[in-house]
């Protein structure tokens, strides 16, 4: 109990000074314009739309118009942007302090300036969500282990996660979304925001102490990120794990992600719904990848879920659709074609393509240009 005692009072000081530097730095970047109001359509945007992830490698290409040229044909109305994936490493030159003395700013990002960035995709007619991995952070959480998820024994516990409980964890998101909406982000979508879920043996959340639940965690988390992005009218979006779906309480409390929670805390839900990640023999199929029909399956029940809880104004569900081959061996054009019809029919709101290697040539086949 002493050691434990021990390590919250240091930890909670070091995010007490933490949590006021964050502060300070929101209210300068404030000061450069970031309370400029957007109008309430803004938030309206994110229904139906349709979207393309996109690496900032592949937004700073000088072939990135060619590919912004061939979204706007197809009605591809949204780009996806990192602003940080999983690596910890941010794609443009930020200001935030906590990113700076970390090492998340790279002396040569893809992105030079992502305000000007975003603005030419507006140029092409198309809107931006720009993407945060929130606790998966494999070089935050060496770089700043004080916000790292914990072990029993009180000290940093090498998984590459920060605590998604932690206040200094949640600030640095914070201030990176702030970032993004002052650059001129048309939305915000939050990835990663959740406990991790393997190797946690030895790690402790000290939640049991707190009287908190992952869930609530993840909620409140989550609404704080909401008052900042509905302050600027702009939506907010989450990638929540496609297992969720299918409403196990042992996933959903395992991962923090309830939907029923979480539908009254953002405008879009977008469950990761790609059928090669479900485990042979899920809902009867040998080979999961091969039914581009579990994208409606997962849609209509975590519609059913969220429309159970009697919420006004429900977050929509936009699923991500998996446009790669991966365990798919009957990956192909068709296969996009009947998982945007799987969604469609589900009751699903738009629709996002993932795939990693940004090869989307498949797309460009399904998804045909519109007749002028």
């Amino acid at each position: 109990m002493r050691l434990l005692a021990v390590f919250a009072v240091g930890v909670f000081s070091v995010l007490a000074i933490g949590s006021d530097a964050s502060a300070k730095s929101r209210e300068k970047i404030d000061m450069l314009g970031m309370r400029q109001a957007r109008e309430p359509a803004r938030i309206a945007s994110a229904d139906n739309a349709r979207g393309l992830y996109v690496r900032g490698q592949t937004a700073g290409r000088a072939d990135f118009g060619a590919m912004l040229d061939r979204m706007s044909a197809r009605g591809i109305d949204t780009v996806v942007l990192d602003a940080k994936d999983y690596d910890g490493l941010l794609t443009y030159p930020s200001k935030v302090p906590v990113a700076l003395d970390g090492g998340a700013v790279m002396k040569n990002p893809p992105i030079k300036d992502l305000g000007a960035k975003i603005r030419e995709i507006h140029a092409h007619g198309l809107r931006v969500a720009m993407r945060v991995s929130s606790f998966n952070d494999e070089l935050m959480s060496k770089a700043k282990p004080l916000l790292s998820v914990r072990s029993k024994g009180g000290h940093a516990y090498p998984m590459g996660w920060l605590d998604p409980s932690n206040q200094g964890a949640q600030d640095y998101v914070i201030d990176l979304v702030h970032e993004s909406l002052a650059a001129g982000a048309d939305e915000i979508e939050l990835d990663y925001v959740r406990f991790p879920v393997l190797g946690i043996k030895n790690a402790d959340f000290h939640l049991q102490e707190r009287n908190l639940t992952k869930t609530q965690v993840i909620r409140d988390f989550v609404r704080r990120v909401h008052a900042v992005t509905r302050a600027h009218g702009v939506p907010l979006s989450l990638d929540v794990f496609g297992v969720i779906a299918f409403g196990k309480r042992g996933d959903i409390e395992g991962l923090g992600q309830d939907p029923a929670m979480l539908a009254a805390e953002c405008e879009v839900l977008s469950p990761m719904v790609y059928p090669s990640h479900y485990d042979p023999g899920f809902a009867g199929f040998d080979s999961p990848g091969d039914h581009p029909e579990l994208v409606g399956m997962a849609t209509k029940e975590i519609i059913a879920q969220i429309e159970a809880t009697k919420v006004p104004h429900p977050a929509k569900v936009r699923p991500w659709l998996q446009a790669m081959a991966w365990k798919s061996p009957t990956y192909s054009p068709g296969y996009l074609s009947r998982e945007i019809k799987s969604s469609n029919d589900a009751g699903g709101s738009g629709w996002l393509m993932w795939n990693p290697g940004q090869n989307y040539g498949y797309t460009w086949e399904a998804v045909p240009a519109r007749a002028h």
